[in-house]
């Protein structure tokens, strides 16, 4: 692509063509995160309406073990959805103290999101796994935290979610160092 011979008419040329380039980028991003939100609410009506039929009543962990069920056997659904519902199923998890299958899930959702080159949904999935890890083990915690900061810094445009989840992950840490210190001067 040659975009003439210099001067402000050539500058003004590739200035509108970066413009472009970002209004695309902007639109797919749109386009992509539509596209997950319609899958997410479809697939949380199915697993309501799979779970009006049971002839019991289901806990809340066995609804969301029969979305995870459903989920997996899903085999037509897009990386990029699947990879977002992983990450989103995770968050129910979180509610009801179910670190092992939250962590499970989250380690789901990152792998797919580096399959896809999603460095968003990847940051936003470390960075809640870390969150979640804190929990338990505090190295490992740092460590999903360092890949979750360095995935969002990576991507040329943070989503917000992403932003949010590392903020928070970044809070607790330095919350638990807050709380060490303070036990060190006791």
């Amino acid at each position: 692509l040659v975009l003439g011979g210099g001067g402000t008419g050539g500058a003004g040329a590739a200035a509108a063509l970066l413009q472009m380039f970002e209004a695309t980028r902007q639109r797919d991003a749109a386009v992509q995160q539509q596209r997950r939100a319609s899958a997410h609410s479809e697939f949380l009506a199915l697993v309501l309406q799979d779970a009006a039929r049971a002839d019991q009543a289901l806990t809340p962990t066995q609804l969301l073990d029969s979305g995870i069920t459903m989920l997996e056997r899903q085999t037509a659904l897009d990386d990029s959805v699947a990879a977002y519902m992983w990450f989103e199923l995770s968050r129910a998890y979180t509610l009801f103290g179910q670190t092992d299958r939250e962590l499970d899930l989250l380690d789901r959702s990152a792998a797919a999101a580096r399959r896809i080159g999603d460095l968003n949904l990847l940051a936003a999935s470390d960075c809640a796994a870390a969150w979640a890890l804190l929990r338990r083990d505090r190295a490992a915690a740092e460590r999903r935290f360092e890949a979750g900061r360095q995935a969002l810094g990576s991507t040329p445009s943070p989503a917000e979610f992403a932003r949010e989840d590392c903020i928070r992950a970044e809070a607790a840490l330095l919350q638990a160092d807050v709380g060490v210190e303070a036990t060190a001067r006791i």
